[in-house]
Formats: C-alpha cells, structure tokens, sequence
C-alpha cells in the first residue's frame, strides 16, 4: 500500500498544501499466487471554480500483474 500527494508550480511554502491542482494517489498490490497479483488506485485531483469553492475529480482503476524478483 502506498500514498502521494503532489503539487507542482508552487512560490512557497504555503502554496505547497493549497489543493487547487494538486493530485492524491493511492495504491494497493495484493499477491493472489506466486507472481500474480492484483491492484487497485485511486487518484483525486482538485480545481479551484469561479466561486472561489474546490471541485474534486476522483477516479479508480485496478488491473492486474506479474512480478519477478532478480
């Protein structure tokens, strides 16, 4: 399991947590049987409106995988 947030084109310090165009992303891999496994993610991002309110944009996927360790 893991999480980010990000923002980008920030001057400082208070701007880094101010959500307009920030995006969230988080993941889960769960092993179901020797290298197959499967995922899901969400991701949020938010948008500042002309009423000076945020509107937020989720979205969800999940797929699934095959890992191999070297």
């Amino acid at each position: 399991m893991g999480a980010v947030y990000t923002k980008q084109g920030f001057d400082g310090l208070s701007e880094a947590f101010d959500p307009d165009n920030a995006l969230l992303i988080a993941w889960a891999k769960v092993q179901v049987a020797g290298p197959l496994y499967l995922t899901g993610t969400f991701t949020r991002t938010w948008q500042v409106q002309p009423d000076r309110t945020y509107a937020s944009q989720d979205n969800y996927s999940a797929g699934v995988g095959v890992s191999f360790a070297f």
